[in-house]
C-alpha cells in the first residue's frame, strides 16, 4: 500500500519544486519585463502622436508631444504666492456701516493684493485707496497688476479687516455692506513660573501688520492689576505680539493667538531672574579691556530679541544680571574692537573669558519704499578669498534705526564685505562690496529695501521636450554656488526656493537685487545650474525654456580691446525667436560666462547699458539642439 503511494508523493514534490523555481524566475525577470512594457507604451504613444498630427511641422509636433506627455504628469499644487498679471481695470464699490446700521462717512478704505495671509499677519501691495462719502459709500476704478485679496477699513483709531473678497464680475468687485464692529477686547494675564499673578507688570500689545506704511503697526500698552491682568480694546486681527516687563523677571516677547469666550485672552509666564553671568575681557595680547560693555542674549525660546548688558570695569571684569537660569551668548561690545569667536555661557556657571581685537566699522543709509518694521536684521557677507561672498560667522554688533533709515555695524575685522539687511515684508537688500583694514571705518554705504524686489521666472523642460513639474528651483544670493558645508544654511536664510508647476513654469519673487546663482534639481536627472545672473527689480529675469538632462550650451570670455578678460561684466542673453528669454548674466572671475540647457534657436549676446562697455560688432548666435557653442566677446569702452 505504501509502495503504491510513493510515485504520487514524488510527483507532488517535483511539481512543488517546479512552481517554486518558476516563481523565482518571474521575480528575477520582473524589472526587464516592466522596462519592455514601458518601451512598448512609449512606442505606441509616438505612433499615436504621429497619426494624430501627420502634417505638423517639427516645432508644432514637439509642442503636441509635450501636451500629450503633460497629461501623464502628476498635478502639482500651485505656489501660495499670487503671480503678477497684466494690468486689469477693476472697479471697487461698497458701503461702510457701524453696528447700528448707520453709514460711516470719511472712513478710509484700502485694497491690497499680491499674497495670502502670511505667518506674521497679512502682507500685501497697496492697490488703491478710497474715502467713504456722507452715505458711507465708496467707489473707485483702479488698474491692478496683482489679484485683490483683502480690504482694510480705517475708522478713527480702529481698523477692520476683510480678508475674503468676492471674485471679479464684469470688471467689478462689489463688497456690499460692510459692518464695522467694535474691536474685541484682548486680555493679557501675567503669572510667574509658580502660577501666581504678577501685579504692576508693563504689558505692550501690537498687531503684526508689516504692509504699506499707510497701514503702519498699532500698539497698545498698560499695567497689570493685582490679579496680573490687563485689558486692551485692540483691533480684531487675531494675532498679536506681546511684550511683558517686570523687575526681577526676564522680559518676555512672543506672538499669541488670543482665545476666549468673553475676552480674547493671552497667558504669559515670566521666568524668575536670580542668576548672573560674569567673567573678564582681555585683548589679543592678554591685557584687560577697560571700556565698553558686555551683552548677553538667551538661547532659550520665548525671549527673541531680548538682551541684557553690563559695563566692563577697569580690570576688564563684568557681571550681568539678574537673569533667568539657562544658556546665553556673551558678546563684548567695545568701539573699534571685535570679539574673537562666539562664546556661550551658563548663568551662574563657569566664568566666561572674552578675547577682543582691533576692528573697523561700516555705516550708511537705507532706502525703503515703505515704513521699516522693528525687526530689521543685519548680516555681513565676507569674501572667502576665492571670489565667493559667504556669511560672516564672527562676532560683530549692528544697529538699525527704522525711523531715520540708517544702520551701523561695529567690530568688523579686516576683510572684504557686503552689508545685507532683511526686514519682514521686504525683499532683502545688499550694499556694494567694500574692504576694511585694521581699525578702519567705512561710511556712506547704501542698502535698498523694496516691497516688490526682483523676480525670476521661466519654464523647465525634459530633454524629450515635455514640461517638468516638481523641479526644485533655488536662487542663492551671490556669484558662486555655495559649498556643501554652507548649502543648507544658505538655503534657509539667504536664498529663495520654489518648485515648478505641472506645466513646468516657476516664479521666484521678492529677491534681493544683485547677483544670484540658480540651481535646478529634479528626481532622476542631474542638477542644472545657471549664473551668476543679475537681479534688477525693474527688469524681471526671464529664463524662457531651460532643458534638464540635455540642451545646448553657450560659453566664452569677455575681452577688452587689449585682449584682457573682463570680470563682473554685465551681459544680456536674449532669444531672437521669442520674447520668453531675457537673462542678465555676470561674467565670473577670469571673465568667463556659461549657460547650459538652452533650446535650439537664435540668440543675441550684448553688454548691459550700465556696464560702460559696448560690442565691437554685433554678436548673433545660431544654436542647434545639444550643440556646444563657444563665443568670445570683444568689448570696448563707450
Amino acid at each position: 500500500m505504501r509502495a503504491s503511494r510513493l510515485p504520487l508523493v514524488v510527483f507532488f514534490a517535483s511539481f512543488s519544486t517546479f512552481l517554486i523555481a518558476f516563481a523565482a524566475v518571474l521575480v528575477l525577470l520582473r524589472p526587464a519585463i516592466q522596462k519592455k512594457f514601458a518601451e512598448n507604451q512609449e512606442a505606441a504613444r509616438q505612433v499615436s502622436n504621429a497619426s494624430l498630427a501627420p502634417n505638423l511641422g517639427d516645432t508644432d509636433r514637439a509642442r503636441h508631444r509635450r501636451t500629450t506627455e503633460e497629461s501623464t504628469e502628476e498635478s502639482v499644487e500651485e505656489s501660495p504666492e499670487e503671480r503678477e498679471t497684466q494690468p486689469t481695470e477693476v472697479r471697487f464699490q461698497g458701503q461702510v456701516l457701524d453696528e447700528d446700521g448707520n453709514p460711516l462717512p470719511m472712513a478710509k478704505v484700502y485694497v491690497l493684493g499680491g499674497k495670502r495671509r502670511m505667518p506674521e499677519g497679512l502682507r500685501g501691495r497697496l492697490l488703491c485707496t478710497m474715502n467713504t462719502d456722507e452715505s458711507g459709500k465708496f467707489s473707485k476704478s483702479a488698474s491692478v497688476r496683482y489679484p485683490p485679496i483683502a480690504l482694510v477699513v480705517h475708522c478713527g483709531k480702529n481698523r477692520f479687516l476683510v480678508d475674503k473678497l468676492p471674485s471679479i464680475t464684469n470688471g467689478e468687485i462689489d463688497l456690499g455692506r460692510l459692518t464695522v464692529t467694535a474691536p474685541e477686547p484682548v486680555r493679557v494675564i501675567v503669572r510667574n513660573d509658580e502660577g501666581m499673578p504678577i501685579p504692576g507688570a508693563s504689558v505692550e500689545v501690537s498687531d503684526p501688520w508689516e504692509g504699506p506704511k499707510e497701514l503702519c503697526r498699532q500698539t497698545w500698552s498698560g499695567t497689570t492689576d493685582t490679579l496680573g491682568r490687563v485689558l486692551f480694546n485692540a483691533a480684531d486681527f487675531g494675532r498679536y505680539r506681546v511684550r511683558v516687563e517686570q523687575m526681577g523677571f526676564a522680559t518676555y516677547v512672543g506672538l499669541h493667538h488670543p482665545r476666549g469666550s468673553r475676552f480674547m485672552e493671552a497667558e504669559v509666564t515670566l521666568a524668575t531672574a536670580d542668576a548672573w553671568i560674569q567673567g573678564s575681557v582681555v585683548d589679543d595680547v592678554g591685557g584687560p579691556a577697560m571700556q565698553g560693555e558686555v551683552v548677553v542674549r538667551p538661547l532659550h525660546a520665548g525671549f527673541d530679541g531680548e538682551s541684557y548688558q553690563a559695563p566692563i570695569d577697569e580690570q576688564g571684569g563684568f557681571r550681568v544680571g539678574p537673569l533667568p537660569r539657562g544658556d546665553y551668548t556673551v558678546l563684548a561690545q567695545i568701539e573699534g574692537m571685535t570679539q574673537r569667536g562666539e562664546v556661550v555661557a551658563e548663568a551662574d556657571g563657569t566664568r566666561a573669558r572674552l578675547i577682543v581685537e582691533y576692528a573697523g566699522s561700516a555705516s550708511g543709509s537705507i532706502e525703503a519704499d515703505a515704513l521699516l518694521p522693528e525687526n530689521a536684521a543685519v548680516t555681513l557677507f565676507r569674501s572667502d578669498g576665492r571670489g565667493s561672498m559667504v556669511p560672516f560667522e564672527g562676532a560683530f554688533r549692528a544697529k538699525v534705526d527704522p525711523a531715520a533709515q540708517t544702520f551701523r555695524v561695529d567690530g568688523i575685522p579686516p576683510g572684504t564685505y557686503q552689508v545685507r539687511i532683511g526686514a519682514g515684508g521686504f525683499a532683502p537688500g545688499r550694499s556694494a562690496e567694500f574692504t576694511l583694514e585694521t581699525g578702519e571705518s567705512r561710511t556712506g554705504l547704501n542698502v535698498g529695501l523694496s516691497l516688490h524686489g526682483g523676480n525670476i521666472q521661466g519654464t523647465i523642460l525634459h530633454t524629450r521636450g515635455y514640461p517638468l513639474g516638481k523641479v526644485r528651483v533655488t536662487a542663492y544670493e551671490g556669484r558662486t554656488p555655495p559649498s556643501q558645508a554652507l548649502k543648507g544654511k544658505l538655503s534657509e536664510s539667504f536664498a529663495k526656493t520654489g518648485a515648478t508647476t505641472s506645466d513646468g513654469t516657476f516664479e521666484l519673487e521678492q529677491l534681493s537685487p544683485g547677483a544670484h546663482f540658480l540651481t535646478f534639481e529634479a528626481a532622476g536627472l542631474p542638477a542644472r545650474t545657471l549664473g551668476p545672473v543679475n537681479v534688477d527689480p525693474q527688469a524681471p529675469v526671464r529664463i524662457g525654456a531651460l532643458v534638464m538632462g540635455g540642451g545646448a550650451s553657450l560659453s566664452g570670455r569677455a575681452l577688452d580691446s587689449s585682449g584682457h578678460t573682463v570680470s563682473d561684466a554685465r551681459l544680456i542673453l536674449e532669444s531672437l525667436d521669442d520674447e520668453g528669454t531675457w537673462i542678465p548674466l555676470l561674467t565670473e572671475k577670469g571673465g568667463t560666462y556659461c549657460v547650459r540647457g538652452l533650446v535650439q534657436g537664435r540668440y543675441r549676446l550684448t553688454p548691459a547699458s550700465l556696464s560702460g562697455l559696448q560690442l565691437e560688432q554685433a554678436l548673433v548666435l545660431e544654436v542647434a539642439e545639444d550643440q556646444a557653442v563657444i563665443a568670445d566677446l570683444s568689448l570696448a569702452a563707450r
